[in-house]
């Protein structure tokens, strides 16, 4: 099963004739999380269920920090999303 044509713009830096959504769920769908607009966000919410969105949410580390954020509240999971944030703020790429 392949994407309709009006979410390629999200998928600039792949091939989208290549993109399935049976195989790339994942990827999909923290792309619409990250960029999309509302039309997207309503066709995703028809193909990916409640369950593996949060899921995605969860587990994802694409998710850049305002969409975890907006997402996480949106789906009652602020508490445990933002735990994840507060610790990526304190995690430092130098040990010293």
């Amino acid at each position: 099963m392949f994407l309709p044509k009006f979410l390629k713009s999200y998928f600039w830096d792949v091939d989208f004739q290549q993109l399935d959504i049976k195989k790339h769920r994942q990827f999909i769908l923290t792309r619409i999380l990250n960029y999309g607009d509302k039309k997207a966000i309503e066709w995703a919410k028809k193909i990916f269920s409640k369950n593996e969105i949060k899921k995605t949410i969860l587990s994802s580390r694409s998710l850049d920090r305002k969409s975890l954020n907006f997402w996480s509240l949106i789906f009652g999971l602020d508490k445990i999303c933002l735990k994840r944030l507060s610790q990526a703020r304190q995690s430092k790429i130098w040990p010293y």
